[in-house]
């Protein structure tokens, strides 16, 4: 005869549901492996090294006791709203909730949504997005995508297709009443002719529509070379549409304007509306002196990168936490302040901008390596947007 003791139906049950409630209380997905092609993880993925990001987008954890894994997770773990997290409490990550993560970096932060609620959205600025095949349906911008067209595209939806979000994301961006146009490329070795094609065509499209409902932005999340094929044509594409009054941010932005920008990192906890919370970003900042001499003459603009939450290519309602971001999480925030410039100042030159932008900056100081240094400038959107409505 077995010793073991059964355990009564209705006290596991019990469990089941009270393990169900904790769950839905804290936002957590509960969703059967079978759905959305949800990869059943046995243990953690190995560390990904130097900020790259560990990869749980779309898993399914339940089988993993994290209680001891928070900080690694804090530290590294790029997720989304299809994750699936323990139930259990006791196999939950200790100080890490996904939930109040995700939510927190939808914020573009820095003071953006109170300019929201003022009425600065970007309302009736166009911007124009050059970049990798686009998720149309998605709810953060479907209704203001205004044209979706293929210069030459994967035929499927892409994940960075997220900086139409980043720019104009109605509940994620800085701009969440902009107009987008968007053309959809593949960024490989016809870069720069896709590229130059796409202007090509926000300029053609320009010329059909009145002063007022131009395109005067442009965000393409790529760099062009002078020894890559091409080249002389997207140069000379990107130049045509500064004469034409189109700003167009790309990677290569200081080529062409007097300023350049990098992207801030922020630990994931900290308020992304709360200029202290910001570090140089988690991929370079080792380099900082590197990145920025003592000086405080640099007009290399500092914006949010690192912990943002973005929409997904993976479904409709669907949303990305990256822990690590990259430069291509800096073009379309930089488009979004200027569309939301253009607003209070329709004749604005990227010249003012750029200038206006750097003059309103913030810096704080931050300690790196046991050395005290300043941090900036940081891009002030109140600061700014409040300069350029008082001129």
């Amino acid at each position: 005869m077995s010793n073991k003791r059964a355990c009564p139906v209705g006290v596991v049950l019990s469990v089941v549901v009270l393990a169900v409630a904790a769950a839905a209380l804290l936002g957590l997905r509960i969703l059967p492996s079978s759905r959305h092609g949800l990869r059943r993880l046995e243990s953690l993925p190995p560390d990904p090294g130097d900020f790259a990001g560990m990869d749980l987008t779309r898993a399914d954890l339940r089988a993993l006791n994290l209680r001891n894994e928070g900080a690694l997770l804090r530290a590294e773990a790029n997720f989304d709203s299809l994750t699936v997290w323990p139930i259990e409490p006791w196999k939950r990550p200790a100080g890490f909730s996904p939930a109040a993560i995700l939510e927190e970096g939808k914020n573009p932060g820095l003071g953006l949504r109170t300019l929201h609620k003022r009425g600065i959205t970007g309302k009736g600025i166009a911007i124009g997005i050059i970049d990798q095949d686009l998720l149309t349906s998605h709810t953060e911008y479907k209704e203001r995508l205004r044209l979706y067209e293929v210069v030459d595209g994967f035929g499927n939806p892409q994940m960075h297709g997220a900086v139409a979000s980043i720019a104009a994301g109605k509940s994620v961006g800085v701009a969440p009443e902009a107009e987008i146009y968007y053309f959809a490329i593949r960024m490989d070795r016809r870069k720069c002719q896709n590229v130059a094609e796409a202007i090509g065509r926000i300029l053609d499209i320009n010329s059909t529509l009145t002063e007022d409902k131009r395109i005067r932005i442009v965000s393409t999340s790529c760099s062009w070379r002078p020894d890559e094929p091409g080249y002389e044509e997207v140069d000379q594409a990107v130049r045509k549409a500064n004469a034409e009054g189109v700003f167009v941010i790309s990677s290569v932005v200081d080529c062409y304007y007097d300023f350049s920008y990098h992207g801030l990192g922020r630990e994931p906890g900290r308020d992304p509306d709360d200029v202290p919370s910001y570090a140089p970003g988690a991929w370079w900042s080792k380099d900082y002196s590197t990145w920025y001499p003592s000086d405080e003459d640099s007009t290399r603009l500092l914006v949010p990168m690192d912990s943002r939450t973005v929409s997904s290519e993976l479904g409709d309602d669907v949303y990305t936490f990256y822990r690590v971001g990259g430069w291509s999480w800096c073009v379309p925030y930089i488009a979004g302040i200027y569309a939301l410039a253009l607003q209070v100042d329709g004749d604005l030159t990227v010249d003012e901008f750029a200038k206006a932008a750097i003059d309103t900056a913030n810096y704080v100081s931050i300690s790196l390596n046991g050395t005290e240094t300043k941090l900036g400038p940081i891009i002030n959107p109140v600061g700014l947007i409040e300069r350029l409505a008082s001129n």
